[in-house]
């Protein structure tokens, strides 16, 4: 349970700090688009998040509809991603750009949700 509880804060810190850096500073987003549609760094973060995933997955890999669910389907998540980047880069790259076309519409409220999300697994993790 200690792992989880770590996990959930993690993962909640994670998803409040990066999308308030984000609101705070759009620019930023545009160049995190910029950075995902070069190859290498696109290899890059593939092998990254199929690290992260599989550490996750191998942490917890339950769907018992609690926090370990959470945790597993994020894990799961971010490993799939990694693999779309590392197998289908030319796909990846195309929904990066049908992304990047509409940022102005969802990535606000993506970030908004995220933020939300965060706090619900840092309360998660340190309550439970």
């Amino acid at each position: 349970m200690e792992t989880l509880n770590f996990l959930a804060k993690l993962w909640g810190f994670y998803l409040i700090i990066v999308p308030l850096a984000l609101l705070l500073r759009p620019r930023h987003i545009k160049q995190l688009f910029a950075l995902a549609e070069q190859p290498a760094a696109l290899f890059l973060l593939g092998m990254f998040n199929v690290v992260i995933g599989t550490a996750i997955l191998l942490a917890y890999n339950t769907f018992d509809g609690g926090l370990k669910t959470i945790i597993t389907i994020l894990g799961w998540v971010v490993l799939v991603k990694g693999l779309a980047y590392l197998f289908f880069p030319k796909w990846s790259l195309s929904m990066i750009e049908t992304w990047k076309k509409n940022d102005e519409h969802w990535v606000p409220i993506a970030l908004v949700a995220s933020i939300i999300i965060g706090c619900v697994l840092v309360f998660m993790g340190i309550v439970f």
